[in-house]
């Protein structure tokens, strides 16, 4: 794995909570039950209008999140952490020095993150390519 030196554009997920509540770990989402865990499309708007005056990039909403993009630097200041972003296989992923893949909450406003599940990364492949 190779480290990124620059300061490459990222993409993480946010997951919404659902009205009044979190989702737990057995919560099972289908086609049938996902209309009760969309979030609120007003806290949708001021978690997207935070990110996007930060710098981000976001998508549409997707069922219960959307994307958020940038460079390092804005994930870092955001979030306030510091990213190590590694190349392998062509795949390129982010961690902090807590673990790989979700960012921590606590610099956020308390209307911003108490209505955010989490703020993840996606992993990369265990599949793929071996050269690139």
């Amino acid at each position: 794995m190779a480290e990124i030196g620059t300061d490459p554009t990222l993409a993480a997920e946010v997951i919404m909570r659902p009205p009044g509540g979190r989702l737990s770990g057995g919560d099972r989402i289908t086609s049938a039950n996902v209309a009760a865990y969309l979030p609120e499309p007003a806290a949708v708007a001021v978690v997207t209008g935070f990110f996007r005056d930060r710098g981000f990039g976001t998508t549409e909403p997707h069922g219960i999140s959307f994307t958020i993009t940038g460079p390092q630097s804005v994930f870092e200041r955001a979030f306030g952490t510091r990213l190590t972003v590694t190349r392998r296989d062509g795949v390129t992923s982010a961690s902090d020095e807590a673990g790989p893949l979700e960012l921590p909450l606590d610099q956020l406003p308390a209307e911003v993150k108490d209505v955010i599940e989490a703020v993840t990364f996606t992993p990369p492949p265990d599949y793929g390519p071996t050269k690139v």
